[in-house]
């Protein structure tokens, strides 16, 4: 399987959300020009809240 990189474009979450000992934070992102959401997963909140628009991520 190959993956891609995606850029998130907004961040839907207010603050992360702690589930499956993980955090998650729901964004909006762009992959190949289509737009689409997801949910990223953090091991720290530190690492979830540092999340901003144009970090990129593999899909």
């Amino acid at each position: 399987m190959n993956q891609v990189e995606a850029i998130v474009t907004k961040i839907i979450s207010k603050k992360p959300v702690f589930e499956f000992d993980k955090y998650w934070m729901k964004v909006d992102y762009k992959c190949y020009g289509l737009n689409s959401t997801a949910q990223l997963m953090f091991d720290t909140e530190q690492e979830a809240k540092s999340l901003k628009v144009g970090d990129t991520f593999l899909y």
